[in-house]
């Protein structure tokens, strides 16, 4: 093999390979609110690029050698998780990840916390997010003009209600959302 630099000056020495690593990607593996039960987290991993990885917690600027953040009452916030490898060949980082602090609420201060419902508007599934306590609940789907149009019993769970709404039945417009007999103030869409 022959290799010629940059003033053309030449050398000859045996074949080499040259090759190069996968392209360096993070991927956001979970992530939980703080509840009572448990501290929230966001766990993410990298792929590609050459290891040891560095990992950091934006805004916090909190830099490891690992991909696992915990969040404990008072830390909620938007975050975004950044790799850079062992080359500098990032950095490359997440989407924004919301933590949302649950620690001791009840369903009697839902009407306080931001009620959060995605997509929406929607034409096929809204999924409802908030905090709640209690084992099981009543959720209804009103008309504006406080007609029930679907009523399900929901499990909340760790201390998180999470529940997927099936509204490709319903009619384009706007909806409110009640939970055990109190009525949200965020309500939904469907287009």
């Amino acid at each position: 093999m022959v290799v010629i630099d940059q003033k053309n000056c030449t050398g000859v020495g045996p074949v080499v390979t040259v090759g190069q690593p996968d392209s360096l990607r993070i991927e956001l593996i979970s992530s939980s609110d703080i509840t009572n039960e448990a501290d929230g987290s966001i766990v993410v991993a990298a792929t590609g690029g050459t290891t040891p990885y560095t990992f950091t917690l934006l805004p916090d600027n909190l830099i490891q050698g690992f991909g696992t953040y915990t969040f404990q009452p008072g830390d909620s916030g938007r975050y975004v998780v950044q790799v850079n490898d062992a080359k500098n060949c990032g950095p490359v980082e997440t989407d924004s990840i919301d933590i949302m602090d649950f620690y001791g609420v009840g369903f009697e201060d839902i009407s306080e916390l931001e009620v959060r419902m995605f997509p929406n508007p929607a034409s096929r599934m809204i999924t409802l997010e908030m905090p709640l306590e209690e084992a099981e609940v009543t959720l209804e789907i009103m008309s504006l003009t406080g007609q029930v149009l679907m009523s399900r019993q929901v499990y909340p769970s760790g201390g998180v209600l999470r529940e997927d709404i099936d509204v490709s039945d319903l009619s384009r417009g706007m909806y409110m959302v009640r939970v055990n007999g109190k009525t949200l103030r965020s309500g939904i869409v469907v287009n």
